[in-house]
């Protein structure tokens, strides 16, 4: 998850961005997800909600031991500062119609943040790395 939201960072200077964990953005993998959970998914736009009750319930932890479970994840990533720092800062937890999701926030950072030596984005829904030439590119559009 931490490449996907540096991914995210890169590739809308000036915008926050979110990944939430519960929510399946296609059908197909809403329809694999509420196969082994047993639940109906909730539409909403074009996205599905699903929870995380079948993971917690898997995995036999609460939704905070879970959400602490990401963060020590997320210490072990090869992601840059400032925004590794500010995602562990960023992640909270709620319920809709009962069933618990996970929220992280990306904040909009003022340069490209580095992956393990890589720059990545999104392209679509597909996280992919720049080249070098794509990377001068992309870090001109944080110079506003």
């Amino acid at each position: 998850m931490a490449r996907t939201a540096c991914a995210i960072a890169n590739t809308h200077p000036g915008q926050d961005g979110f990944i939430y964990l519960g929510v399946a953005d296609n059908k197909e993998a809403s329809d694999r997800i509420c196969k082994q959970s047993g639940q109906e998914a909730i539409e909403i736009g074009k996205v599905y909600f699903v929870g995380l009750q079948s993971d917690l319930a898997t995995l036999d932890i609460s939704i905070e031991d879970y959400v602490k479970k990401l963060l020590v994840e997320l210490a072990k990533e090869p992601l840059a500062e400032p925004l590794k720092t500010q995602l562990a800062t960023t992640i909270d937890h709620a319920e809709y119609q009962g069933r618990p999701f996970v929220r992280r926030r990306i904040p909009d950072q003022t340069k490209l943040t580095e992956f393990g030596g890589q720059y990545p984005v999104r392209k679509n829904s597909e996280t992919v790395d720049l080249n070098s030439v794509e990377t001068l590119a992309q870090a001109k559009l944080f110079d506003i």
